[in-house]
């Protein structure tokens, strides 16, 4: 078992709080077994044994993750090892699915294990170089969630890494999804009386080439028993997709770990969901309306504001037809 989670909920669960206490993984080098530990501040730590020819390796330039070489004597064993340890409360969950890579990759190969450990923490380290970068707004925050919830419908669609491939808006790309047969944007609005829609720059709404483009709109409105971001994330998290992936798309989007007790407080359900076809008679400002390219290149800026209520969505519109458009 490599889930770091399991092991960790094991240990807490048969264990005195205040000790520091081990359980061994199905992971192994050819120095002995990976453990997880949790240590007297109920914080994970990982234990890896490594051959006396590998170096030494020392990190702490992530936030919360420290890592450390000891002699066999720290584990009571023979062979030195490698404690990857959460040195912060606050890091604790995310600790644990980078836990989990650790694991993951050694069980691939753990012929080299400090550099393969080194490997999976470096695509992690950006996620804990921060505290915080300020929280997104509520609208910000819905238009987030509708994304989320599209990924989550194609992950069932494609599978998760294909999914998160597909996810381009993180990245600054003209449209937030893009598959084989077209791309699909993704709008949410609180106003489920009036539905509006702010667009940005005279690409997003302008179709993709060799496919036709879709927008899909959730409405949403604030409740008690709402999705939040790190519910959302959890799911697709415990659907397979990339942990560091998804959260380093996530910090694109000005999401950290670190903030997301603050996020579980804003809870949004969907209350109505619409999806349309971006065709000709759809409202939009795109390159295409402009006679000279003169013209059009001297448009520096461009935001604007659309009603979708006189707008004909398709027959369904459920999220899970919706990634539909964007083909096999």
């Amino acid at each position: 078992m490599s889930n770091m989670e399991s092991h960790l909920a094991w240990l807490r669960a048969t264990s005195q709080p205040t000790q520091f206490t081990l359980r061994d993984t199905d992971v192994k080098t050819a120095a002995g077994i990976v453990a997880v530990a949790v240590d007297a501040e109920d914080l994970p730590v990982l234990i890896i044994p490594i051959d006396d020819d590998e170096p030494v390796w020392t990190d702490e330039r992530s936030w919360g993750v420290k890592v450390t070489t000891h002699p066999g004597s720290f584990t009571g064993t023979t062979s030195r090892v490698v404690v990857v340890r959460c040195t912060a409360t606050e890091v604790a969950q995310p600790f644990t699915h980078l836990g989990t890579s650790l694991l993951e990759a050694l069980a691939i190969d753990s012929t080299q294990p400090v550099k393969t450990c080194a490997t999976v923490l470096s695509s992690w380290q950006h996620l804990f170089a921060t505290t915080s970068r300020g929280l997104l707004t509520d609208e910000g925050v819905v238009g987030l969630l509708a994304e989320l919830h599209v990924l989550e419908s194609l992950c069932a669609q494609w599978g998760p890494q294909r999914a998160l491939d597909a996810w381009r808006g993180p990245l600054g790309e003209p449209h937030d999804f893009t598959g084989p047969a077209g791309a699909l944007e993704v709008k949410a609005t609180t106003h489920a009386s009036f539905l509006k829609v702010h667009v940005n720059g005279l690409t997003q709404l302008e179709p993709p080439l060799g496919g036709p483009l879709h927008l899909h709109l959730e409405v949403m409105s604030a409740s008690p028993s709402g999705d939040t971001l790190p519910g959302a994330i959890g799911r697709l998290i415990s659907a397979g997709t990339s942990a560091a992936r998804l959260w380093e798309l996530l910090a694109e989007v000005g999401v950290r770990w670190a903030d997301e007790d603050l996020y579980r407080e804003r809870r949004f359900a969907t209350v109505d969901s619409k999806t349309y076809a971006v065709d000709d008679d759809f409202p939009k400002i795109v390159p295409t309306m402009f006679s000279s390219q003169e013209a059009l290149s001297a448009i520096m800026q461009l935001e604007y504001v659309i009603a979708l209520d006189g707008a004909t969505p398709l027959s369904n519109s459920s999220t899970s037809t919706a990634v539909k458009v964007l083909g096999q």
